[in-house]
């Protein structure tokens, strides 16, 4: 039935579980309180743990309700931002927006984004209620797949959609994530013999649709590391940096 039948009712709000994750069993509570307290035009979030058992850890913080403008929380925690959970999301949120239908993984930094900056601020509950379950099985952790190429995917829709709203310091943080991403999207296809030249043809088409945004020197570190990786000097080079800060 989903999201659209749950339009239809007396529902406020809606939150999302991964069927290997967990809340808090205070979660709920905890944030339609804050939800309730908050502007009209705020969304609430927690902090998402990864964790390897089955509990949550304590935490402590004399600061657990922090309120951040939108652009803010983007860029000082940025995949709080862009993940599907974690979050209180006003039912009305979903009156234009959906999830892609079929996608299995990064689906969310497809689509969150877009959801959060509807809203002018994000009351941040700065503790441990969701816990997202890390396993070697896990999507996340297995070998390259052509699926896990959404996420780079999700990071040039988000650089496109910062630069028309004109919200540069996003694009500054969208940018590191985007080169993150397409560096390791590349090294781990390559490692699993999956083709990975459109991945750089992309990476170049962006760039250069962007191109003011992109410096000459944001050019030269992500072209650096991607001949790295090409030429099988990439490993190389990581533990060479490793022992340089090791040292510094």
């Amino acid at each position: 039935m989903g999201i659209d039948f749950l339009l239809g009712t007396r529902c406020q709000y809606i939150t999302f579980l991964d069927s290997d994750d967990f809340l808090h069993p205070s979660v709920l509570s905890m944030m339609i309180e804050v939800a309730n307290n908050a502007s009209n035009k705020s969304i609430v979030a927690c902090y998402v743990k990864p964790v390897y058992g089955s509990e949550l850890p304590e935490y402590y913080s004399n600061d657990v309700i922090q309120e951040y403008e939108v652009e803010d929380f983007y860029c000082k925690r940025t995949i709080d931002c862009i993940h599907l959970f974690g979050k209180l999301y006003p039912i009305n949120d979903f009156d234009l927006i959906r999830l892609p239908k079929g996608v299995r993984f990064a689906e969310d930094t497809l689509t969150t984004y877009r959801i959060v900056f509807n809203h002018d601020n994000v009351v941040y509950i700065n503790k441990p209620l969701y816990g997202y379950y890390q396993s070697n099985e896990s999507l996340v952790r297995s070998a390259w797949i052509p699926a896990k190429y959404n996420a780079v995917i999700g990071f040039e829709q988000q650089l496109d959609f910062f630069i028309k709203k004109g919200l540069y310091e996003a694009v500054d943080v969208c940018k590191r994530h985007y080169f993150h991403t397409v560096v390791l999207n590349i090294s781990e296809a390559k490692a699993a013999g999956f083709e990975y030249l459109y991945m750089i043809h992309n990476l170049r088409k962006t760039i250069n649709t962007h191109k003011k945004y992109f410096t000459v020197s944001d050019k030269i570190k992500i072209y650096t590391k991607i001949i790295s990786i090409v030429t099988g000097l990439y490993p190389f080079i990581v533990s060479m940096n490793n022992c340089l800060r090791q040292h510094i």
